[in-house]
């Protein structure tokens, strides 16, 4: 008798009182011959967030994401979460033979490790176009969140900060970007710890925070950080106007906007985001879609003022939750405010080539998106007036190089982008 994880529904043996995965403590069978798959039919976990709602629920309490229902007999909710597969595009459940979305014939994943498409991680070279100098920037969420209660870990997502890190320092110093613009790297003596490892390549950095003195005790920094090899200048953290639940009180989202020239690109106007993942609300649903969307639109009107008081070009960059793949209305919005995708201008006709999020990676298999498709969200847009192109493209760090307790992992929860980018023909 096996008892399936109401978080990531690995199936545990009868025995275990915690699951094997994510360590999330399971329900045990009450005594007498029931047995522990019973025990299970208490609770339903929502595909989206996780939360435990009760048997006759059809949504969830906190998300509103639809439930899986026990089918007739004697097995449970748990084990109906465990017989149905989560289309990775449409998100419709399919039957647990099923090879294909009966909705939109998308190949389903079979196993909790596998993707349901390989990782690109050659460079993809922008074809038809003359190589002029460039200037190559990173974009890379670190995945560092976690709180702490007292010295004591409360809260990490995704796990193994502490192996992880390290060699993030190592990864990040020897990528051979010019700039780098980084999210999730919450704690100074994570900052200073990176700094001190990159200052040799990285001498310059931007970082900004918008809290005040009380909530630096209550809330998360914004977890921004910019490293360029140039020197940079006018940094600002401008904070968010909305923001969504759980992000209320434990965040304090911002954007990072900085400017720095560059020998092949001239003055670049920078802003690295981390917009909304929902804060326990379906990140794709039209209530975080909007908070997202004003996100946005405060970053297209940053850049809006920074021109128009000078000559600098405009680049949006950064985690920003949707893409391609999930939120298509919030990405559509930033090609109507005039930019241009990097990575879609590369990747002519296979837009939906390049993977920056997994759910098949382990890291995000017990984590609170499990069920989210793989994505592209990780992101970098140029003004269409910038006179600035990509040249090429490259998925970095997704390599399972961290040795934890469970095997071996990637740096992060996300894959790094990196982006070469030059001159336009023409451009000035």
């Amino acid at each position: 008798m096996e008892i399936a994880c109401p978080a990531c529904t690995m199936l545990n043996s009868a025995d275990d009182t915690a699951c094997q995965m994510c360590e999330t403590l399971l329900c045990q069978a009450p005594s007498g011959p029931v047995g522990p798959v019973v025990a299970q039919q208490i609770q339903i976990a929502c595909t989206a967030c996780t939360m435990l709602n009760s048997p006759g629920a059809t949504a969830c309490q906190m998300c509103e994401t639809r439930l899986c229902q026990a089918p007739s007999g004697p097995l449970g909710p748990a084990v109906a979460q465990r017989m149905e597969i989560a289309c990775p595009a449409c998100t419709i459940l399919n039957s647990s033979g099923a090879t294909a979305c009966q909705m939109c014939d998308t190949r389903l994943c079979q196993s909790p490790g596998e993707s349901v498409r390989p990782i690109v991680v050659e460079p993809i070279i922008r074809e038809g176009l003359a190589v002029r100098n460039s200037t190559q920037v990173l974009v890379f969420n670190c995945g560092l969140l976690r709180f702490n209660l007292l010295g004591h870990k409360i809260f990490e997502n995704p796990p193994f900060a502490d192996e992880r890190f390290p060699l993030i320092c190592k990864a990040i110093k020897n990528c051979g970007a010019d700039i780098v613009a980084l999210s999730e790297i919450y704690e100074d003596q994570h900052v200073r710890e990176l700094l001190r490892e990159t200052e040799t390549v990285y001498p310059y950095h931007a970082r900004g925070d918008t809290r005040s003195p009380l909530e630096r005790h209550t809330k998360c920094h914004n977890g921004l950080l910019f490293l360029s090899k140039t020197p940079l200048e006018g940094t600002a953290a401008r904070a968010h106007v909305r923001t969504a639940g759980l992000e209320k009180a434990l965040a304090s989202k911002a954007m990072l906007v900085t400017q720095t020239s560059t020998e092949s690109l001239g003055k670049l106007f920078l802003v690295n985001m981390h917009t909304t993942a929902g804060g326990g609300i379906n990140p794709e649903g039209d209530q975080v879609d909007s908070i997202r969307q004003s996100e946005l639109e405060e970053a297209v009107d940053e850049c809006a003022h920074a021109a128009l008081h000078g000559t600098c070009k405009p680049i949006i960059l950064g985690d920003l939750n949707m893409g391609p793949e999930a939120s298509p209305s919030n990405y559509a919005f930033m090609s109507t405010a005039g930019y241009t995708d990097s990575v879609a201008a590369c990747t002519t006709g296979r837009v939906h080539s390049i993977v920056t999020w997994d759910p098949a990676n382990p890291l995000n298999a017990a984590g609170p998106h499990a069920r989210s498709p793989p994505q592209r969200c990780d992101h970098l847009f140029v003004h269409e007036n910038a006179g600035i192109v990509a040249s090429s493209v490259q998925v970095v760090f997704s390599e399972a190089v961290v040795a934890t307790s469970r095997g071996e992992v990637t740096l992060s929860d996300h894959y790094g982008l990196l982006v070469t980018l030059q001159k336009s023909d023409g451009a000035q």
